[in-house]
């Protein structure tokens, strides 16, 4: 499988679409054993990368659903890990904004259904951020307010810097620099 990886790899330079096609067939292979999962996992970020490359928001989306069931047979750590870089990886297309706040919502609803908490807090994070970018201010802070109250209960120190900063009111005004210490 690896030597598949890599030639998938090469191509993906000079012939996007046939490497995609390749790190499709590599991720749906039935192969489980712990060297398959490795490079499923590795062509899932290289596919991630192809598709944001060719600026295919659509597709990206579509392979974050196709592969909720492989997340059952992989560690939640390594899920999450996966989930937010094909997040990310829409972040880096244009004009993208709608479809990832699309994701990040079926992506919550799923990790309910899946009781995946520390997933979801996550992505309800990343999710305010983008609903105060898009100046959506009532539904961001309702959400970080929800939010807020259930980490402080977890007591999960690095999420609540990251609420709080999301939350700061220079950000929530849209002052340059906001949440990021004191102005000029």
């Amino acid at each position: 499988m690896e030597a598949k990886l890599t030639a998938a790899a090469e191509l993906a330079e000079t012939n996007p679409a046939a490497a995609a096609a390749q790190f499709e067939a590599l991720i749906v292979s039935a192969e489980a054993s712990e060297d398959a999962v490795k490079v499923k996992e590795s062509a899932i970020y290289q596919l991630g990368e192809v598709y944001a490359k060719q600026g295919e928001a659509a597709k990206l989306g579509a392979l974050l659903t196709n592969l909720r069931p492989f997340f059952a047979t992989i560690p939640k750590a390594k899920t999450a890990k996966i989930v937010r870089t094909l997040i990310d990886q829409v972040a880096k297309i244009k004009d993208s904004l709608p479809l990832q706040m699309t994701l990040c919502r079926e992506s919550i609803e799923w990790c309910k259904a899946e009781k995946r908490s520390f997933l979801r807090q996550r992505i309800q994070s990343r999710l305010a951020a983008m609903l105060l970018e898009s100046k959506q201010y009532t539904e961001a802070l309702a959400l970080l307010a929800e939010l807020l109250t259930e980490v402080k209960r977890l007591d999960d120190k690095p999420l609540l810097v990251e609420i709080f900063l999301v939350r700061s009111p220079r950000r929530c005004l849209g002052i340059p620099g906001g949440g990021q210490g004191p102005g000029p």
